[in-house]
């Protein structure tokens, strides 16, 4: 071949060699372009070439500085780096695309970041699998919002249950406060008449035990659907927790530990103090069933009181709707059971338990749920299967109590205490209407019953004189209990009120005491305070 072909080959080899490199240079601006890692390596999973996003988050200016490393040369950790390399052969001895591989990066200015990989088999011309290439995107603030708006959603089903469930259980607690209001009545009427050796005593005593702990059950019932704390006042959570400890003490066996950490100089919180008893009692009781599940040598439950600065990163973590700033926090923990995941995310629905059937109503955390919710606080678990549970329940620390405002209270009758006294006694239920007479009527009063309360409206218009007390339902059809409370008001404004209710709550109390309302009995307790009230009332003897 002569020089002058020598010399054009030449020129033409050099021309070639020019437009790979160019070529080669605009994949690479294409793939630096591109607004995620992307990179490709050799069957030995050696980098043969990486965009600039890749670089960067390796540590590295361009992707030519990766090229001839490994995964075990970049800033991940060496389990991070064997895996990415366990995905490589996958996909090279397969031949097959991996998509998507979730898995987690370290940076070295961000930390560990959650990514989505995708790897394909790179092959040759003819069909051999030569390496691997991936790409992947940075998900972390997307599961992030992910996880948030699951959790958001999981707050909206649990209130919608919750809500649904409250209006089902005060229904439910409605008709078994009137159930249960006259079993006791009556039971008190037949205990008062018969002597204390009577054979029949032993029994008597068994039914009112059996209808307290339906007073209870109610309680509970009505607790899911309250809404709002009765009696706000500034209250130490320290002090409640230490007279709750009291009597969780006389509940538990001699052979389970109770260690009480109460903080004295713990701020207050603007709370109602019987409600939060409650709650110390119902997480202790919930400690006790978890460890009677694990017969232990050394069983211990563990109740603490402190005080918490919380800052926005730590009240985004919690439920509820806390705001940063200073919190009370009390800690209930046991070395029981523990709980799977699962679990934990059905424990404050009302009635699941994981209890036999029989042994638990699955009430207990639900009413401590809506407690705290009621108080603006949230509930935070921490639970292992095998390794006890802790039970963490933040409150606000109070502020400044406003002033109370006075309301208007019905003048009492004039009208001399002598002769016998003319009750008015009102509510839908028939069964409660009779044993609220004969109750009245055993101590000398005479009483007039409705159990329709528009007629007791035309009654008192008729006669506004004739009566000397008025005690009156508030659930009924037609008009309420308030409703016929503000037409005594009118028509007769010296006549005592009396108002019962299965569901006493601080608004209730607040419009009943607007009208004049003289007293709010709960509907389950009327059979031993309604004859006390009303002899108080009038000014009865005995």
């Amino acid at each position: 071949m002569s020089d002058e072909g020598t010399a054009a080959e030449l020129e033409a080899l050099r021309a070639e060699i020019v437009e790979l490199r160019r070529r080669l240079e605009f994949a690479q601006c294409a793939v630096d372009a591109l607004p995620f890692p992307i990179f490709w390596k050799d069957r030995d999973s050696i980098y043969v070439g990486a965009n600039r996003e890749q670089a960067s988050r390796s540590g590295f200016p361009s992707g030519e500085y990766v090229v001839g490393l490994s995964d075990t040369d970049l800033p991940w950790t060496p389990e991070q780096a064997e895996a990415f390399r366990a995905d490589d052969r996958r996909v090279m001895t397969s031949g097959v695309p991996v998509s998507p591989i979730v898995e987690t990066q370290r940076l070295l200015d961000k930390g560990e970041r959650l990514c989505e990989t995708h790897k394909s088999p790179l092959v040759d011309a003819q069909g051999h699998v030569i390496g691997v290439v991936g790409w992947y995107e940075d998900v972390t603030e997307r599961e992030e919002q992910r996880r948030e708006q699951q959790l958001l959603d999981e707050r909206l089903l649990r209130a919608h249950k919750q809500d649904s469930l409250g209006t089902l259980a005060g229904g439910i607690a409605h008709d078994f406060n009137n159930i249960l209001a006259s079993i006791m009545a009556n039971l008190w009427l037949v205990q008062a008449a018969l002597p204390t050796d009577h054979p029949a005593t032993e029994s008597l005593e068994d039914i009112q035990r059996a209808g307290l702990r339906a007073k209870r059950l109610v309680e509970q019932l009505t607790a899911l659907k309250q809404r709002q704390p009765q009696k706000l006042g500034p209250v130490s959570l320290g002090a409640v927790a230490l007279d709750a400890s009291r009597l969780i003490r006389a509940m538990l066996p001699a052979g389970v530990e109770l260690t009480t950490q109460l903080d004295p100089t713990t701020p207050t919180v603007l709370a109602d103090a019987g409600q939060l008893h409650q709650v110390v009692i119902n997480l202790c009781t919930n400690a006790w069933l978890a460890i009677q599940d694990r017969p232990m040598s050394a069983p211990r439950i563990e109740l603490e009181v402190s005080a918490r600065a919380l800052d926005s990163a730590m009240v985004a973590k919690l439920p509820g709707e806390l705001t940063p700033g200073v919190h009370v926090v009390l800690s209930v923990s046991d070395n029981g059971v523990g709980m799977d995941v699962a679990t934990q995310r059905r424990i404050f629905e009302p009635f699941f338990t994981t209890r036999e059937v029989g042994a638990g109503t699955g009430l207990g955390l639900s009413v401590v749920q809506g407690i705290v919710a009621a108080h603006r606080g949230a509930v935070e678990v921490e639970s292992t299967p095998g390794c006890g549970t802790t039970l963490r329940v933040f409150f606000p620390q109070s502020a400044e109590l406003a002033p109370r405002s006075v309301v208007p209270s019905r003048r009492l009758s004039s009208r001399p205490p002598t002769g016998e006294k003319h009750v008015l006694y009102v509510d839908d239920d028939l069964a409660v209407l009779r044993a609220a007479a004969r109750l009245l009527g055993r101590e000398g009063c005479r009483t007039t019953v409705f159990s329709d309360p528009r007629e007791a409206a035309d009654a008192l218009r008729k006669q506004p004189c004739e009566f000397d007390l008025l005690a009156v339902d508030f659930s009924m059809p037609h008009l309420s209990g308030l409703d016929l409370a503000r037409i005594a008001g009118e028509v007769s404004p010296e006549l005592p009120v009396i108002l019962v209710s299965g569901y006493v709550t601080a608004d209730l109390r607040r419009e009943a005491e607007s009208l004049g309302v003289v007293r709010v009995l709960n509907k389950v307790d009327v059979a031993t305070e309604l004859w006390d009230t009303v002899r108080g009332l009038l000014a009865l003897d005995r």
